[in-house]
This record gives C-alpha cells, structure tokens and sequence, in this order.
C-alpha cells in the first residue's frame, strides 16, 4: 500500500505549484518522487475544475425554477446559498445572518497565530519569510499557504521599532581615521589643485583632528598619524 501524504505536504505541493515551481523543482524541494508530485497536481487541477463547474450548473438550475415560478423568498434563499464566498447579503435581498456582521479579513485570526513565537525566533535569526514557511510545513505540519505568513511577517515587523544599539568605547580603545575630498585650490601659477583632508577622531571622547594634505601616499597617511597623536 503506497504511502499517503499529510495534509501539510500536499498543500505544500499545490502552493509551490501555483508559485510556477518545476515538478522537479517540487520534488527535490519535499524529498518526493516526481512522480507523486505530479499526480498531486494533476488531482489538485481536476479538483478545481470540478468546483468551478459545480458552480456554474447550480446556477443555470436556479434560471430555470425562476421561469417556473418558484416563489421569491425561495428564489432568494436559492440565489444566496449559490453566492460565492464573501458575498454582500445585503445586495441578495436578504437580512444577515445573526446579530453581529461576520469579522473581516484582518479582524480573523491569523492561521500563523500558534506558530507566532516560532516565525519570530526564525525572524530574528534573519530568515526570509519564504523559508519560514517551508520549515513550518515540514518540521510543525503547517497547513496554510505561503501568503498567509508573508502577511504575519509583515505585521510582525509594522509593529517592531526600528533597533537603535549605541556603541561604546573605552578610554584608547579605538580611533576613527578616514580621508574625505576638500576644496580645491588654485595655486600662484593658476591651475587649481585638489585636496585631501585627513580625519581621526577618539572614538570616547569623540575629540579630533583635521590635517589638509595633497596626497594619500603611506608616507602622508603616517606623518598624519603622528602629528594626530
């Protein structure tokens, strides 16, 4: 008996499918036979194919019993259980059902909520919300799609201030030494000469020193060095 695949692997299959991965690519990527892999897909299209035309009949049917004469509030109960997901009742002729409005899509819980301190330790180690979701899928048997943690992600870092660190030094631990580009001069015979000015400052008290030179040769640098010190 062939071995069957957990939920987690096979919507696995079917979102790297519709990212236009290769069969091969899929394969290699889930440890899977190409072949399994394929069948996956081939099942998954059939599937999808057999929902989009199980909606349309529905739908001719519903044309047919309103040239019959079928009472309107049947129609209507007819027309809102044939409308697709996230229809506006509202515009169906019909009242909501219960009470309260249903959530919308950002007042749902996200699928990735019980899986929130493992997408921020793997965040924190720098990794990309594309591998977060693959190790999701096969070390904690994640069963949504890739975009659903790509939303998380991104919520989870909207609301992370931007990381501030101050670095401190000791007294002679360490100086900043750097050239920059100064203005230019135009010397007694009339051509203009360019400039360097050389910069150390004590990386503690934060005190420096400037030092105009014509050239950034070893010997300069080092003769700047010492008249620095």
């Amino acid at each position: 008996m062939a071995n069957l695949l957990s939920m987690a692997t096979i919507d696995a299959i079917s979102t790297l499918h519709q990212r236009h991965w290769s069969i091969r690519r899929i394969a290699r990527e889930l440890g899977l036979h190409r072949d399994t892999v394929a069948r996956h897909i081939q099942l998954h299209t059939q599937t999808a194919q057999a929902a989009q035309t199980a909606q349309l009949v529905p739908g001719a049917a519903k044309a047919a019993e309103g040239k019959l004469g079928q009472a309107p509030a049947d129609a209507a109960a007819s027309k809102l259980g044939q409308a697709p997901i996230g229809c506006d009742q509202a515009k169906l002729g019909q009242a909501p059902i219960g009470s309260q409005a249903s959530p919308s899509r950002s007042e749902q819980a996200s699928l990735c909520e019980p899986f929130r301190q493992i997408i921020e330790t793997k965040l924190a180690a720098g990794l990309t919300a594309q591998r977060i979701f693959q190790d999701l899928v096969r070390d904690h048997g994640f069963s949504a799609n890739y975009h659903s943690v790509r939303r998380f992600v991104r919520r989870i870092n909207s609301g992370r201030p931007l990381p501030f660190r101050r670095l401190e030094c000791a007294p002679a631990d360490e100086v900043q030494v750097d050239f920059s580009t100064g203005a230019p001069i135009v010397t007694p015979d009339g051509k203009r000469r360019r400039r360097h000015v050389f910069r150390m400052v004590l990386s503690h008290s934060r005190k420096g020193y400037s030092e105009v030179v014509y050239r950034q040769t070893t010997d300069d640098f080092l003769h700047c060095l010492e008249n620095a010190f």
